[in-house]
Formats: structure tokens, sequence, C-alpha cells
């Protein structure tokens, strides 16, 4: 219905703004013709509706340079902290999905200083992060701050943190085994030495 339309408006930014506008409420905006109308209006004027649409079809693209600079430009272009807060934490998704921690990170922190409201879930991405580092003790500590910031949080920071607590201990245990094999190893070759006249 609206590709012929888009096509024949694309010159026409309000048209595109309408329709892009029209989709999104339909839950339309993740379709090509939804992201064909963010193409047409950003070249005619980057707004922050369709910098966030190129920014998405860039990322379906799997071109995340691309989507950072359009989210970048969303930031810029959008009117509240809030709404800079929101997209920082978007961003800051999309690169822990694809393993790009460090940059994750920079974005939960650009996400909790736009806007504070946005702590417990900030946190819990960074716990999330440090546990993927095998960073364990930074990650229980963004858990604690995770469940004490936001309700809705802390029940997967509670089982994150219990997670956490049972690999490091098994990893204890497996340590501990170890080094008593190591040790009982040592005492063998040491035994074996001495009866073989090499001590």
């Amino acid at each position: 219905l609206f590709t012929p339309k888009v096509e024949a408006n694309k010159e026409n930014l309000d048209y595109l703004r309408k329709a892009m506008t029209v989709l999104a409420a339909n839950e339309c905006d993740d379709t090509e013709v939804y992201y064909k109308a963010a193409e047409y209006a950003y070249a005619i004027q980057p707004t922050y509706e369709s910098a966030i649409g190129m920014a998405s079809w860039s990322k379906q693209q799997g071109k995340m340079q691309d989507m950072l600079t359009y989210y970048e430009k969303a930031i810029e272009l959008c009117s509240t902290d809030a709404r800079r807060g929101r997209i920082s934490l978007v961003i800051a998704n999309s690169l822990i999905n694809s393993k790009q921690y460090t940059g994750a990170l920079v974005y939960l922190d650009k996400a909790m200083a736009y806007d504070k409201e946005l702590t417990g879930q900030a946190s819990m991405k960074k716990a999330v992060v440090y546990t993927a580092l095998g960073q364990y003790p930074q990650a229980l500590t963004y858990c604690d701050q995770a469940s004490a910031a936001d309700i809705t949080v802390s029940g997967s920071a509670n089982r994150l943190a219990a997670k956490i607590k049972e690999v490091q201990a098994n990893a204890a245990a497996n340590a501990r085994a170890k080094a008593a094999y190591d040790a009982y190893i040592a005492k063998q070759k040491a035994e074996e030495d001495f009866w073989g006249g090499k001590k």
C-alpha cells in the first residue's frame, strides 16, 4: 500500500514523515518501505525520526559503523535527554550483541548520564558485559547496583549474581582439586626420585 506512494512522494518531506509515523504506529518500522521513507526523508533533511530509521536499517544490514553514525545523529537531533539516554541504551545493546564490549560500556555510561532513570537497566547491561569478560567482582557490583536502582531488573540481576557465585565456587573447587593433584604428583615424583637414587 505505501511502497508506490513513498516512491511517488520521495521528495515530499511532510508526506514521508507522516508515512513513517503511520508505519511506526502500526508496528511496521522494520519494513523495507519504512526504511525507504527514512532514507528519502533523511536525504532531504535529517531529523530524529529519519536518523533512527537509517540506524535501524544499517543495523539490519550489519553495518555497525553506519548504525553508530546515524544513532549519533539521532542523539544530536532529538529534543530530550530521556530520548538521548534511550538511544544510548539501544546502541549499547547492539554493541553487546556484536561483542564490542568496550564501546558498549561507553554508551551505558552515556545512557546513565543522560537519564538517571536508566541507571538500573544500564547497570544490568554492565553486569552482563563484565560477566562475558570473566570479570566477576565487577559484574557482581553492577548486579547489586542494578537491583538497588530498578525493581524491574532486580530479578534478573539477582539470578545473574547467583550464577556468577556458582561459577566462582566451581572455579575455586576446581583450583583446589588441581592444587591437590599437583601436590600428589610432586610427592610421587619426589619418592620415585629418592628410590631411584636421583636424590
